[in-house]
């Protein structure tokens, strides 16, 4: 009975393991027998942004980003000499499935030689595990696991009505032990694995750990399953196993370890571990500052020395207007003067999105030089113009790519502008701008006479309602004049960010004293509203008002202390 177990284990150990073979006492990969390639050290890649579920829309509506950090990776490997396109797959919208993930570390473990180094990137949802499943071998007893695009196999009747009976099935998890499994399969010199996901700190799990925690068979399972540890592998892990992770920040900071920002020992090679000590701080300053959301990545390294995943190729720096007017007619060329400086002097070519619906290329510019556009606006309003750049290579500035960063200008038609308060700093700050059951308003100094018309930058989601905005002499006092506005339903965790004009019946204020705009909407269970700001950790945008907040509907008010000023521009005659 007990040879028939230990047989029974080894069957199974082998099936795990998978494509292996022994050869004159020697453990090798069946599926490639040369260990060396006559190529030298070669780099191979899966990248996986699992931005769209079968069967959930919801979680799909979660996900949108996914598809964006892989293909900016993706791009980023190909201006460094390690790598090659036909050496890297990348799956996103419904190619991310599990068995497309299987498939391809298939590939990834057939073209991989004893020299090669390998790199599995995925960036998806994640969640604990309430079971240890086979192999037995969490401390805690809980799993971890990926979601694919096919994970909701399981549907009971249509959307929407679906909402809450989309059931994940298991069997389509990805488990911290199959990448586990797979890793080991591995025959190449070295390998990175980075977990963009909540709870990724599960998959820290050391090579064939269960070889430490499964009672031992034999002396000689022990030597055979050691003989299976893989390859060098450092893990890169958004969180630890018991946090979520909030985004993609992580991910973007490690790209730009890549880029070179994390080039610590200055030798213009790009180490794993040297992006992730570039990218921790960040990610913790960026988590705490404007979401006060603690995370704590983590790593695994077990690889000899640094692993180097690029050459340094460092990008432009973020375009800078350097003259021209953020007010503005009408009809009128209006022209500016941009420019951007390249760390090594490559030439950069620019990209601008109006905000009225156009877009512009510019051709290739030295470093430094100055770049003169001219656009005209059509209608009077307030717009954002996005801007982002290139240098000669391909190479951008990450951080730019979300975007975090934009120049916003009003045209002057029939009104002439007033107030403006236009800022975001570093990021959109929506979290704490959201309307649940609350008022919140900004208060503001006019120079005019009259005033005509307010334009606020908002966004919606969901069920939406109209948004009402009023004038008020006093927060507590009557609405002076009010009008409404139903803001389009838009992607909550992608806005595209848009000026909506409120144009109230024309009142008279007095010039110098103090006014407030109210905001505040009809709640509903199903619908989300956010009213973009100015973080109170930054510097004050306008020091003749600041932001307030009401959670009694207006009886009585306080200094909302996450804000400095929120978003907005008053016209008058």
């Amino acid at each position: 009975m007990k040879k028939m177990l230990i047989i029974v284990f080894l069957i199974l150990l082998f099936q795990s393991i998978g494509a292996v073979a022994i050869s004159n006492g020697k453990l090798i990969n069946r599926y490639k027998l040369n260990e060396k390639s006559a190529d030298g050290t070669e780099y191979w890649a899966l990248l996986v942004g699992v931005n769209e579920f079968k069967n959930q829309p919801y979680m799909t509506n979660l996900s949108i980003l996914n598809s964006i950090p892989p293909t900016d990776l993706y791009n980023l490997l190909l201006a460094s000499d390690h790598w090659k396109p036909d050496h890297i797959r990348l799956l996103t919208g419904k190619n991310a499935s599990i068995f497309n993930v299987f498939k391809s570390f298939r590939w990834m473990q057939q073209m991989a030689d004893e020299d090669d180094i390998c790199l599995f990137y995925i960036t998806t949802h994640g969640s604990p595990v309430q079971k240890d499943v086979y192999p037995k071998d969490e401390n805690g007893g809980v799993d971890t696991a990926l979601y694919m695009y096919d994970t909701y196999r399981t549907q009971i009747g249509d959307w929407p009505n679906c909402w809450y009976l989309c059931i994940p099935n298991k069997l389509y998890y990805l488990y911290d032990d199959t990448i586990n499994t797979w890793l080991c399969n591995l025959r190449c010199e070295g390998v990175c694995v980075i977990i963009e996901a909540c709870y990724a700190g599960g998959f820290d799990d050391p090579p064939w750990k269960t070889t430490h925690t499964t009672a031992k068979v034999s002396e000689w399972m022990n030597t055979f399953a050691k003989g299976l540890s893989g390859p060098g592998r450092v893990i890169l892990m958004a969180c630890k196993e018991d946090q979520i992770s909030n985004g993609n920040f992580f991910g973007y900071y490690i790209m730009e370890g890549l880029q070179g920002f994390g080039d610590a020992n200055q030798d213009n090679l790009c180490s794993a571990e040297e992006a992730f000590d570039y990218s921790v701080p960040k990610t913790k300053e960026i988590l705490l500052k404007e979401y006060n959301f603690p995370v704590s990545p983590q790593i695994y390294d077990s690889y000899p020395g640094e692993l180097i995943l690029t050459n340094k190729e460092m990008p432009p720096t973020c375009t800078t207007l350097v003259t021209g007017s953020l007010v503005g007619d009408v009809n009128t060329d209006q022209t500016y003067f941009f420019n951007a400086t390249d760390p090594e002097k490559d030439q950069i070519k620019y990209h601008f999105k109006w905000g009225d619906g156009t877009e512009e290329w510019t051709e290739l510019y030295p470093s430094e030089s100055l770049v003169n556009v001219n656009h005209v606006w059509t209608k009077e309003g307030t717009y954002n113009i996005l801007l982002r750049n290139f240098d000669e290579h391909g190479m951008w500035f990450f951080e730019d790519s979300i975007p975090r960063r934009r120049i916003v200008v009003t045209m002057e038609d029939d009104h002439n502008v007033d107030q403006r308060q236009t800022e975001l700093y570093t990021g959109l700050s929506l979290n704490d701008g959201i309307f649940m059951q609350n008022w919140y308003a900004q208060s503001f100094i006019p120079t005019q006479n009259y005033l005509s018309k307010i334009e606020l930058e908002l966004i919606a989601k969901g069920n939406v309602q109209p948004i009402i905005v009023s004038i008020r002499k006093n927060l507590t006092g009557p609405d002076l004049t009010q009008t409404s506005v139903l803001v389009d339903s838009m992607d909550l965790y992608r806005p595209i960010l848009i000026w909506t004009t409120f144009d109230i019946p024309d009142i008279q204020v007095i010039p110098g004293e103090t006014y407030y705009i109210v905001c505040r909407t009809i709640y509903s269970p199903d619908s989300l509203y956010g009213w973009t700001y100015a973080g109170a950790d930054y510097k004050d945008p306008y020091l003749n008002g600041q932001g307030f907040i009401s959670t009694n509907n207006g009886n009585t008010w306080r200094v909302y202390y996450n804000v400095n000023d929120f978003s907005f521009v008053t016209y008058g005659n």
